[in-house]
């Protein structure tokens, strides 16, 4: 199992381990090597999906009200 991280330390790893400077003085990040570490780490920081509430019934007031107004 993965050691438990922040997001900000998984940023900083990836920082640290896959930045690079390019012969013109730009950075850049190896991005398949992140990707990895990004995976590895990032099922901590999802949130369990979301439960679906069951609709309450309907009044028998709306079936009334909507005969008032639609006729």
């Amino acid at each position: 199992m993965a050691a438990i991280l922040t997001a900000e330390d998984v940023v900083w790893r990836i920082a640290a381990e896959y930045a690079y400077l390019d012969e013109r003085g730009g950075v850049g990040i190896r991005l398949e090597p992140a990707a990895a570490i990004v995976r590895r780490y990032g099922e901590q920081f999802r949130r369990s999906p979301r439960q679906c509430q069951p609709r309450p019934a309907k009044s028998p007031w709306s079936e009334r009200r909507a005969q008032f107004f639609w006729t």
